[in-house]
């Protein structure tokens, strides 16, 4: 009888432990699932708030474009304020958590502040810091976003009651960079870099205004352009003309100042004036291996590019389809007359113009037709206004306006002049 006593007893203790056992582990349980909820919720919240600072950042660098630029007096004084306002109320824009929020805009400009407008010296260098004072141009925008007790207020928790935290603080941040040192172009398969196949001496996009203008023009600026829309008249922009054949033009001991550039596996005039319509994709770029320019140890950048001192009237009928349009075009700063690279060999070749430098080279896969190599050392970009076609070829030219454009496409290097035409936009932190 005893002995059934106390194993009775004894299940009846083990019924307890269990029961305390489960007990335990449902309330573990809980708690890790009221963990898990949270840690989603907070995971959630956080990439909302990441987004938001991402696409904010973006927004106001955007508009650090200087178009006093164009007009040769750059001032950024007005571009800051507005990309300041326009990251504030692109921020307002979105919601976190299926609620509005706010920021503060910082107009002082304090490198803690929520908007920071600055300079990154180099952006593709993690430890490059935003500089605020003293700088060159302002080319960055630091965004911060908060849930917090001061702004916004904290993000609630479900579960508080159980893991003993009723709120949470959440804070990102991102900048953006605009950045006009370009020092080449890389597209992809299905982009398309609108690039003409012409470059233009380096000294007329430079010096063009200190001559005297074209034939039966008394300004340089003679064209107006609003909104794609290419007008006579003046708008405080000058334009450029390029010439292939007019005398005394540009390039010395060479008559014009412009050249056409091949950019192409195959060239001919058909494949050319493509590209003046839709510009340059992978392939072509592939063909000279790529678009992007060289350091050449003394400081500067080049490329040297197949070409000819030829030019279609088919060219010239795609120009004017394209009038009011942005392309890009490249800057030469030498030539190499001849059919063959201007530099086979390793010695430097001479050329008429007595400027050759004697660089790398590669050349294309395939070519024809190449008479003349051009050492491109920059790129612009410029709108199309006009091309004319007189039976009189040293009376024949095309008009660009230096103009801005912002692309994907674009290649950074801070040792690269700054363009003033081109930029590439970039989330670099």
């Amino acid at each position: 009888m005893d002995k059934n006593i106390t194993a009775i007893t004894s299940r009846g203790h083990e019924r307890g432990a269990i029961l305390v056992l489960i007990s335990v582990s449902i309330t573990l349980l809980m708690l890790l699932v009221a963990l898990s909820v949270d840690i989603g919720w907070i995971v959630v919240a956080e990439g909302q708030l990441q987004h938001t600072s991402d696409s904010s950042a973006l927004a106001g660098a955007a508009l650090l474009r200087d178009k006093d630029a164009l007009y040769g007096t750059p001032d950024q004084s007005d571009d800051i304020p507005i990309s300041r306002e326009y990251s504030r109320q692109y921020v307002e824009y979105q919601t976190v958590t299926s609620r509005s929020i706010t920021i503060d805009p910082n107009e002082a400009n304090n490198i803690d502040g929520d908007i920071v407008v600055g300079y990154l010296a180099d952006p593709t260098n993690q430890s490059s810091v935003l500089e605020i004072d003293s700088i060159p141009k302002y080319n960055s925008v630091q965004v911060e976003t908060k849930l917090s007790q001061e702004i916004n207020g904290p993000l609630g928790l479900f579960l508080g009651a159980i893991t003993g935290s009723n709120d949470v603080e959440v804070t990102t941040r991102a900048t953006a960079t605009l950045d006009d040192r370009i020092v080449g172009f890389s597209v992809n398969d299905g982009e398309s870099l609108p690039m003409l196949p012409f470059t233009i001496w380096k000294d007329t996009w430079y010096d063009q205004r200190h001559s005297p203008p074209p034939d039966g023009m008394t300004s340089w600026d003679n064209y107006r352009v609003e909104d794609g829309v290419v007008s006579y008249g003046s708008d405080g922009i000058p334009e450029i003309y390029a010439a292939m054949f007019k005398p005394d033009e540009g390039i010395p001991g060479q008559t014009g100042n412009c050249r056409t550039s091949f950019v192409a596996a195959v060239v001919g005039t058909t494949y050319v004036r493509n590209q003046i319509y839709n510009g340059m994709n992978e392939t072509d770029l592939d063909a000279v291996s790529g678009l992007k320019l060289m350091e050449d140890g003394e400081g500067g950048f080049y490329k040297w590019l197949p070409g000819e001192h030829w030019m279609s009237s088919s060219w010239h009928s795609a120009l004017r389809y394209i009038k009011g349009e942005t392309r890009i075009v490249s800057l030469f700063e030498t030539l190499s007359i001849g059919s063959s690279p201007p530099t086979a060999c390793a010695y430097p070749l001479d050329d008429l113009s007595g400027l050759l430098k004697g660089k790398a080279f590669s050349l294309p896969e395939t070519c024809c037709g190449i008479y003349e190599y051009h050492e491109i050392t920059e790129f612009k970009a410029v709108t199309v206004c006009d091309s004319q076609w007189p039976s009189d070829e040293t009376q024949r030219y095309f008009v660009l306006q230096p103009a801005q454009i912002t692309t994907e496409t674009a290649i950074i290097n801070p040792d690269m002049p700054n363009s003033e035409t081109i930029y590439s936009l970039s989330l670099t932190r």
